[in-house]
């Protein structure tokens, strides 16, 4: 019966989608909790959501000049344990936003990330950020900030949105038959006609993005759910 769960529970793309949307629309309206999904987190309701972006933004900017990122890429999230990402340590959930960090750091449009973890506490958050940041908030903040990009809930599509974009954020099931393996999200840079996944524990690299999207989670079981490809040119 749990076996049958944990796939019975692995959701269609469209449908993680909405639940990550309602969950950052009741966080915009102030209203912050977390469920007990692991043994790391407790279920428990937060007050004065204004009050604790301002303070984790002031820790956050302290507790950044703790971290270097050799080659430019955040690699290692579990390092950012020092990081808060509302409710939760960035090292727990914070995905999202390192994908848009090392995707926006691939075209040198570099944002400091205490400005992004800030920005997306307002607008983004699910769960107080305890499952991390609905990928439609992603969308609008490149929108707002004038990408050309391409979008899809579909697989069949993953390819072609590759083959054309510049950079890519992924968001992916770890493991299509096992929902306690939880969601990731990762940027996806192109070289030589080759897909290289950041902060990701699988570092090969590989020709088509699928084969990148089945490995996500370390084996052959992952299953993408939305994929971003960004322009490398800002409208006018």
């Amino acid at each position: 019966m749990i076996e049958y769960l944990k796939k019975a529970l692995v959701l269609r793309p469209y449908a993680i989608i909405k639940i990550y949307e309602f969950l950052r629309k009741i966080g915009v309206f102030g209203l912050w909790f977390n469920f007990k999904l692991d043994s790391n987190t407790h279920f428990r309701l937060f007050g004065n959501k204004s009050q604790m972006i301002s303070n984790n933004y002031k820790l956050n900017n302290k507790n950044l000049a703790n971290h270097t990122f050799p080659n430019g890429f955040i690699e290692e999230q579990s390092m950012l344990n020092d990081l808060v990402y509302g409710t939760v340590p960035l090292s727990y959930s914070g995905c999202e936003i390192i994908a848009l960090y090392n995707a926006l750091y691939y075209i040198n449009d570099i944002i400091p990330l205490p400005d992004l973890i800030r920005h997306f506490e307002k607008d983004g958050a699910a769960l107080g950020g305890e499952i991390g940041t609905s990928p439609i908030a992603l969308v609008n903040f490149l929108l707002k900030r004038h990408y050309p990009i391409l979008y899809s809930f579909s697989q069949a599509d993953f390819q072609e949105i590759a083959d054309y974009a510049s950079v890519l954020i992924l968001t992916a099931y770890n493991d299509d038959q096992d929902i306690t393996k939880m969601i990731h999200t990762i940027c996806i840079t192109k070289k030589n006609n080759l897909f290289a996944g950041h902060n990701c524990v699988n570092s090969k690299e590989y020709e088509n993005i699928n084969e990148l999207t089945k490995g996500i989670g370390g084996g052959y079981h992952g299953k993408g759910i939305f994929l971003i490809g960004i322009m490398n040119t800002k409208n006018p």
